[in-house]
């Protein structure tokens, strides 16, 4: 579990999903990977290049969305469900047979969101209409985002026009101020890390199965008594 908590300091700092699409996609399946990693320290390069090939596979449908993390070849499993109707929600973690539930109340979430926000200071967001990717299929452009709160943590996007959103996407960020829909989105702090998601499949048809959460063999704690757990790495959800 030592190795595992090093790698908490990247996984804090990725998307947080709560979909819920509209439009062209009213509900689906978004298919991420982490595509490049990269650190200047040797330890952490290490330890990071177990995370490329990570994937994030993103369910969501109207007031659900379900977000299914495989890390370092299936040693670690994370699943994070939530349900908008009611802002509550659940997060299974599994890493090599250890096995644990942290349920959310819609005042935990709303309590973790406030301090994200807070920690995150007032953004600003900066949009390169000239620096074009086409993801998935769709035509995207860069945003970088900038806080002088965020102490060396850069973060940028390339954003889609064609899927519109009220999803927190990333950590701390509310949706509504982004013009667009992530389907890139990279996360670094100094030369510690750089980590890239990318969306490499957008399908508009999903089995509503996947909702139901097999629960069976988690121990349920709550989200400070697995953050200390986790060595203190872990941000809510």
């Amino acid at each position: 579990m030592k190795r595992i908590s090093l790698l908490f300091l990247a996984i804090s700092f990725l998307s947080t999903f709560a979909l819920q699409a509209q439009k062209e996609l009213k509900e689906g399946l978004i298919k991420y990977e982490v595509t490049d990693v990269k650190s200047d320290d040797p330890q952490m390069a290490a330890q990071l290049g177990m995370m490329k090939g990570t994937t994030n596979d993103v369910y969501f449908m109207k007031g659900k969305s379900l977000t299914k993390m495989n890390m370092m070849g299936g040693m670690m499993k994370m699943s994070m469900f939530s349900n908008s109707d009611d802002n509550t929600g659940v997060m299974l973690f599994d890493a090599m047979g250890q096995k644990y539930m942290i349920p959310m109340s819609a005042d935990e979430k709303a309590a973790n969101k406030e301090k994200s926000e807070e920690a995150m200071g007032d953004l600003e967001f900066i949009y390169d209409r000239d620096d074009k990717k086409t993801i998935a299929g769709y035509d995207c452009y860069k945003v970088t985002l900038k806080s002088d709160k965020m102490q060396g943590v850069e973060m940028s996007a390339y954003i889609t026009k064609d899927i519109t959103s009220t999803a927190e996407v990333m950590q701390g960020i509310d949706a509504n101020k982004l013009e667009g829909f992530p389907l890139e989105y990279t996360v670094s702090q100094g030369g510690q890390f750089s980590m890239v998601f990318t969306a490499l499949e957008v399908n508009d048809d999903i089995d509503t199965e996947v909702f139901n959460l097999d629960t069976k063999g988690f121990k349920e704690m709550t989200m400070e008594e697995f953050q200390s757990a986790m060595g203190g790495g872990m941000m809510g959800f």
